[in-house]
């Protein structure tokens, strides 16, 4: 859920512009404001200052896992089997734009059935840390989707490669999610989608 630029007949949604910017490393947008947006998402959901845990309410069940529903091409798919075959302690990466999911694996089974023929549909399940999260927030009440029990990632944000099973129909990739990009190298390589 987004809003769409270029008024109501838009074909570019906020979000799928930062993910485009992101993805192409297209420093003329990064300029022309596109630094600017991330700056201010990241202002709600980087939370270092903060003594609060920006999770899910207590009264919501939650396995700490998070899922998205998401088309890659198909070439892009070999980023993740390449991370796979690296040691255990190599196997983390940053994810260049803001990352959604939600708790509920019904919001990712619809985003799966929207995916175009000529994408490569795959499951993302995120597994949160227990302890706090430094960059990713439960954005439910302040969504303009409000119902999908959505968490955000922060763009550059750290993850783990857990499993892969490129045999699965939806292909099925597990990430953990850590806890602090601070305390990771900023040279972990970055994946052009998600």
């Amino acid at each position: 859920c987004d809003h769409t630029l270029h008024g109501s007949t838009g074909d570019m949604t906020v979000y799928k512009a930062l993910t485009k910017t992101a993805r192409e490393d297209d420093a003329v947008l990064w300029r022309r404001g596109g630094m600017r947006c991330i700056k201010a998402l990241h202002a709600s959901v980087v939370h270092r200052a903060t003594a609060n845990l920006l999770r899910p309410p207590p009264t919501m069940q939650w396995d700490m896992e998070s899922h998205r529903g998401t088309g890659i091409s198909m070439d892009k798919i070999s980023f993740w089997n390449d991370l796979m075959q690296q040691p255990t302690r190599r196997r983390k990466y940053r994810v260049p734009m803001p990352l959604a999911s939600s708790l509920y694996r019904r919001v990712a089974d619809r985003f799966l059935n929207l995916v175009p023929a000529h994408l490569q549909k795959v499951h993302f399940v995120l597994e949160w840390p227990e302890e706090e999260c430094l960059h990713g927030v439960y954005i439910d009440a302040v969504s303009a989707c409000q119902g999908e029990a959505e968490m955000l990632l922060a763009a550059f944000s750290a993850v783990e490669l857990i499993a892969i099973d490129d045999a699965a129909d939806p292909v099925h990739i597990r990430l953990r999610v850590l806890p602090d990009n601070k305390a990771e190298p900023e040279y972990l390589p970055i994946t052009e989608w998600h």
